[in-house]
């Protein structure tokens, strides 16, 4: 009988690590450790369960997995190996997530004045959920599960971070966060108003919006179009045409990427240019004519505004206007600005109406050189009155009275005056006109050339000036009589003998007739008459009158006393 002994190894079950510990996570690795079991250990296994599955072996109490999914679930076990013939024990298990990768794409949407939209695209990998930190005045955190998010409440104007990061797990692995930053939009500027506008220029003013601005962008739309930025509240838009609409837009703007907000808007027009060679036309007793050129830029009317009595005011759409409804030789100063939504500047002129025509205006007296007229003064005003005289160009004479007298005539002349009304010296009313006679002067060497019982004859020269007849007056016992002459010598029959006789002759001008200042003689008729008829029969007239004057030589001889004459 024989026996064969044989040497069997009796090797014990590995004890469990201990401490199985994750250490540092990245999107596709996990580090771990453990403590070494009570025992003796060969060597480790590691097994990871999740995407991807596998093995690996390590003699150190630590381990880094790599190849892994990121943002993925793992289960990792590890357990002891002993002998030659790797037994094994137990496993100790851990589990955790790999990081997530980072989003992409990240990009800012809509942002208002309170708040901001963000996009992203999912990262490689696996994410549970995404987180989102801003960084701002307020700084928030949120965690969504969608791959975009709006902020809200926030700041108007105000700076703000924005990181997102995917987290995985119940453990919330986080990956590492991308990041954008931008500016809230800013509010609406308060109070807008419009300051001074002139020709060229419009002043605004406003107040800053809540929350934050950096500057403030004013856009000017009209003709021409503008674009201007300040930093302080107020702003003067210079070069711009007279007369044209512009609508500003002001915008309070936030940070270097230039976060604009709603603009808050006012309409205006720029004042008009003054009017172009404004002039004063027809001058009426009660209007006045005006009229001017267009001004630079535009204008949509033109008011004309009238001080004096009355005052008026008048819009026209035309640049010539007649201003009625006066008063006779009025002071006007008349103002024309053109006018847009607002008006210009005014350009004045000053005038007056031309007064009315005199009134009554009568011939009060007359001499030989001279005619004195009166007149009422006319309807309306007049400071004066101005003489003219249609015979003399040169003549002008002005008064203050509502009379005069004009001099330096000459007798028998007919005279036409002309009468106007006058103020300021310049503005002259209508003439009115009005015809007079100078006395004539008085008749020159009145002489009787002949006197008998019953008649005078007398004998004149025409007086200085003018005379169209001549009245003989002839007075003595006890009647008075007048005779006309158109000639320079009368005969005046019909007298009695003996009788002294007072005649003036005077010269007349006019129809009725202006009489002149008389020339006076006294004569006396003869008492008796002798009377000599001689019939002498002769055709020789130098024989006759040889004769006749023969017989006259002797009667004056014999009657020297007498008026006795032989015809």
């Amino acid at each position: 009988m024989s026996f064969s002994l044989t040497y069997m190894e009796h090797v014990p079950e590995p004890e469990v690590v201990k401490k199985l510990l994750t250490g540092n996570i990245t999107t596709t690795s996990i580090s771990l450790s453990w403590g070494k079991p009570e025992g003796n250990a060969r060597f480790y296994s590691i097994q990871i369960l999740g995407e991807p599955t596998f093995i690996t072996t390590v003699t150190t109490t630590f381990g880094i997995i790599n190849g892994l999914t990121p943002g993925n679930y793992y289960t990792l076990l590890v357990s002891v190996f002993v002998g030659e013939k790797n037994i094994t024990g137990n496993s100790a298990i851990v589990w955790t997530y790999t990081k997530p990768e980072v989003v992409k794409n990240l990009s800012i949407g809509f942002i208002t004045t309170n708040s901001i939209s963000l996009s992203w695209e999912k990262p490689d990998g696996n994410a549970s959920f995404y987180n989102i930190q801003v960084l701002g005045e307020p700084s928030l955190n949120r965690s969504v599960i969608a791959t975009s998010a709006t902020f809200e409440g926030l700041m108007p104007g105000n700076y703000y971070v924005l990181l997102v990061s995917a987290v995985a797990g119940e453990n919330n692995i986080a990956g590492n966060s991308v990041n954008v930053w931008t500016y809230t939009k800013p509010e609406v500027v308060k109070n807008l108003l419009i300051g001074v506008i002139t020709i060229n220029s419009i002043s605004l003013s406003w107040d800053k919006p809540d929350g934050n601005a950096s500057f403030f962008n004013i856009q000017i739309l009209g003709e021409p179009s503008l674009n201007r930025s300040v930093i302080t509240t107020s702003a003067k838009i210079e070069g711009l045409i007279p007369g044209n609409y512009y609508s500003l837009l002001v915008s309070a703007v936030a940070g270097e990427n230039n976060i604009a907000g709603s603009s808050s808007n006012i309409g205006v027009y720029t004042k008009p240019e003054v009017v172009k060679n404004l002039q004063i036309g027809v001058i009426t007793i009660n209007s006045i004519s005006l009229s001017w050129d267009k001004p630079d830029g535009n204008a949509s009317f033109y008011n004309i505004q009238i001080l004096g009595e009355p005052s008026l005011n008048r819009n026209v759409m035309t640049t010539s206007a007649t201003i009625e409804g006066l008063i006779p030789g009025n002071y006007y100063v008349l103002f024309v600005s053109s006018v847009g939504a607002v008006p210009g500047n005014s350009v004045n002129v000053w005038t007056y109406t031309k007064p009315e025509i005199v009134e009554n205006l009568q011939v009060v007296n007359v001499t030989n050189t001279s005619v004195s007229l009166k007149w009422e003064k006319p309807n309306g005003n007049a400071s004066r009155y101005l003489i003219k005289r249609a015979d003399n160009a040169v003549f002008r004479k002005i008064v203050f009275i509502t009379s005069v007298t004009i001099g330096d005539l000459l007798p028998g002349y007919n005279y036409t005056f002309m009468i106007s009304a006058l103020v300021d010296n310049s503005v002259e009313g209508e003439m009115k006109l009005i015809y007079a006679y100078t006395k004539p002067g008085a008749v020159k060497n009145l002489t009787p050339t002949n006197i008998n019982s019953k008649s005078i004859t007398l004998s004149w020269k025409p007086p200085d000036g003018v005379a169209s007849a001549y009245q003989i007056q002839i007075s003595g016992n006890l009647s008075s009589t007048n005779y006309t002459s158109l000639n320079t010598n009368y005969t005046i029959g019909g007298l009695s003998p003996g009788i002294v006789y007072r005649i003036v002759v005077s010269a007349l001008v006019s129809t009725p007739y202006i009489q002149g200042e008389g020339t006076e003689t006294v004569v006396k008729t003869n008492s008796h008459g002798l009377i000599l008829r001689l019939n002498y029969l002769s055709s020789d007239v130098n024989s006759r009158t040889l004769i006749i004057n023969k017989i006259n030589d002797i009667l004056k001889e014999q009657f020297p006393n007498q008026n006795v004459t032989a015809t």
